[in-house]
């Protein structure tokens, strides 16, 4: 069954969207490069087939579409991305053939974005790697990626320096409680901040009493 376009409207000109309307009564919403892609006029007719290939079009491009919105807040990891579509309800096939399209343009790159995040919270935040290594692998990173990424640019030697900085402000800062529970508190403290047992043991060794150790 075929159905003719009997009239096409500028209706959303600020996202170049048209509307179609057609003899039978209905009406489709579509994007101006789907009018290009598929030469659609006035008069034009429309059968099963083409229909179904606007249709397919129509979702790429809406999808493609809401992906570069995602990235236009934030730069975004592609399993973070690829569960966000997912949630707003576009298939699997059509979500990954988006992301490679994006990755190919180099709207994404997970090894940057792991860069860019971990550089930050090392630098601004002042978090240990363990800390780091959570928020990257819950925000989809992958593991091995994260770990190497630590590997190669958080060394001990600068794990230590954050560490002492930080645990120097959080004891002198607390000196009306008693020493035990300042120092346990102190540990908490980095711990809650992800720096490894070994880094906070030798970070507070300075402040342990004798029943301590």
């Amino acid at each position: 069954m075929q159905k003719r376009i009997d009239k096409i409207e500028f209706s959303k000109p600020r996202k170049r969207i048209y509307t179609l309307f057609f003899d039978d009564g209905s009406e489709q919403a579509v994007h101006e490069d789907t009018l290009l892609k598929f030469r659609l006029a006035q008069g034009s007719q429309i059968d099963a087939a083409l229909q179904s290939k606007i249709s397919r079009f129509e979702e790429e491009t809406n999808c493609k579409e809401q992906a570069y919105r995602f990235l236009s807040r934030r730069p975004h990891l592609e399993r973070e991305l690829y569960l966000k579509l997912l949630h707003k309800g576009y298939n699997k096939a059509l979500i990954m053939s988006v992301l490679d399209r994006l990755r190919k343009n180099n709207l994404l790159d997970d090894e940057d974005f792991v860069r860019r995040f971990a550089e930050e919270e090392k630098s601004l935040r002042h978090s240990g790697p363990l800390r780091i290594k959570k928020k990257l692998i819950e925000k989809g990173a992958p593991r091995e990626m994260v770990e190497s990424w630590l590997e190669d640019h958080y060394p001990e030697t600068e794990q230590l320096q954050q560490a002492e900085v930080l645990a120097g402000k959080k004891y002198n800062g607390m000196q009306k409680i008693d020493g035990a529970k300042r120092l346990q508190k102190v540990r908490n403290f980095l711990r809650q901040r992800g720096f490894t047992w070994n880094i906070i043991r030798e970070v507070t060794a300075q402040w342990e009493t004798e029943e301590e150790l």
